[in-house]
């Protein structure tokens, strides 16, 4: 097909389609020979790298590189493919182009209706551009200069294993990631001609545009199979962590749902049996917003509300696991009142609430004056005892009264095992494991 320059209509930007590989390497014969100091066309490409022995689809929109690709088409000349360093130029500049790219000519060239031309491109030969020229028409051309590609001798058993762990890694990348055509594995299989799969893969597969061009620089075919086994072995390995991390995913979020069923079959069986479980759940979270506890208290208080929600409200353990649960809400979780350390206020409110007991006050005063000393919070505890009624009771209310501290009574009466107080051995039934973290203030 002739296409006549009058026939193209302007567009702005241009595309890479599909990559399709051809028989090449020291087995076939050149059709156009090229030699150094040549002055080729050059043909831009945004976002691929052309190798020798590989075609092309470019679909060209471009209005000038329209014209260049149709004269390289009509005259049967070669063009210098070079890609541009950033594809988001529109139109670039020889600065904006690598000097190193592939001499290649149009073998086929249709009119689309959207007024682009797509040709089909056959690599030749590695090119460096040795001198950029631009033209008045805004199209470029280049003084070039040849890079045979090296082959390995036919047969070289370390290339060929290199070769067949390329294949690999390629069908594994083709089916793992989800960016190729069902038939891609099946073609990646059908290149027997291994400087052919070399090059098929370095423009196929998902490089950048800087790997890809130092792979073009690599004069030997074996050494650049093995630069590219080296990138594909990475690239196998990201796949593989993204899959396992996708997998992982999907586990916890079925888990996540689960449970979510789960929980929502048991508040609605709870429902029917008239269980108000829910609702002592459901004000035990409420209250829990306030707590100022730490993570390690917050995990166990989840942990024990779970553990009452899967109880039956009829079961013996549903109260004690009850109890426990009001307990961790009931304690002052990190709420500290800040003393009064004036020892004559402390003197001034013992004087008001207590007539006499000289020895007593002043030996609480004393023990006060020591804690504003020291600062520590480590001072002895102070044993009041004595018949019922003498005030010891009332003592206790104005020392809490002159630090400015919250005062709780704690009756004794009647117990004669310190383990009601300490608490029982863990196997004890009935008894709770320690709350870890727990401090209490005196």
């Amino acid at each position: 097909m002739v296409l006549k320059l009058g026939e193209i209509e302007e567009f702005d930007d241009e595309e890479v389609e599909d990559v399709i590989p051809i028989m090449s390497g020291n087995d076939v014969e050149k059709p156009i020979e090229i030699n150094d100091g040549d002055v080729l066309g050059v043909l831009p490409l945004k976002n691929m790298v052309l190798f020798p022995g590989v075609l092309l689809n470019v679909t060209v929109s471009r209005p000038h590189s329209q014209r260049m690709v149709v004269t390289a088409y009509n005259q049967d000349k070669l063009l210098a493919v070079c890609c541009q360093k950033k594809k988001d130029i529109s139109s670039p500049t020889s600065k904006d182009l690598y000097n190193l790219g592939t001499a290649a000519r149009v073998i086929r060239a249709m009119q689309m209706p959207d007024g682009s031309v797509m040709i089909i491109l056959e690599g030749i030969d590695r090119i460096e551009v040795t001198e950029f020229m631009e033209t008045k028409q805004n199209m470029f051309r280049a003084k070039i200069r040849v890079f045979n590609e090296v082959f390995p001798q036919v047969g070289d058993k370390e290339f060929l294993a290199v070769v067949s762990s390329l294949k690999e890694q390629a069908v594994k990348i083709v089916q793992n990631s989800g960016n190729f055509s069902i038939d891609a594995a099946m073609t990646l299989r059908s290149i027997t001609n291994p400087p052919t799969l070399v090059n098929y893969i370095c423009v196929n597969f998902g490089l950048s545009i800087a790997d890809k061009q130092k792979l073009l620089g690599v004069e030997s075919i074996q050494q650049r199979a093995l630069k590219l086994l080296e990138l594909l072995n990475h690239e196998v390995h990201m796949l593989e962590m993204k899959a396992e991390i996708q997998s992982k995913t999907n586990e916890e979020i079925n888990k996540n749902q689960r449970e979510w069923y789960l929980q929502h079959q048991l508040e609605t069986i709870q429902k029917e049996l008239g269980d108000t479980s829910e609702d002592t759940v459901r004000q035990m979270k409420k209250r829990a917003k306030n707590k100022k506890w730490n993570n390690e208290i917050k995990a166990l208080f989840e942990d024990e509300v779970k553990k009452l929600q899967q109880m039956s409200t009829h079961s013996p353990e549903y109260a004690t696991e009850q109890n426990y649960i009001d307990l961790l809400l009931d304690l002052p979780w990190n709420e500290y009142t800040e003393d009064n350390y004036d020892i004559h206020n402390a003197q001034k409110v013992l004087d008001e609430d207590h007539y006499g007991m000289e020895k007593v006050k002043e030996r609480i005063v004393e023990y006060l004056a020591v804690l504003k000393q020291k600062g520590d919070m480590k001072s002895p505890i102070i044993c009041l005892y004595g018949p019922p009624g003498v005030g010891k009771t009332s003592l206790g209310k104005s020392v809490a009264r002159a630090l400015g501290r919250k005062y709780a009574r704690i009756s004794l009466g009647g117990l004669h095992d310190e383990a009601e107080i300490r608490g029982h051995r863990n196997t004890y039934i009935g008894t709770r494991l320690l709350i870890p973290s727990l401090s209490w203030t005196r």
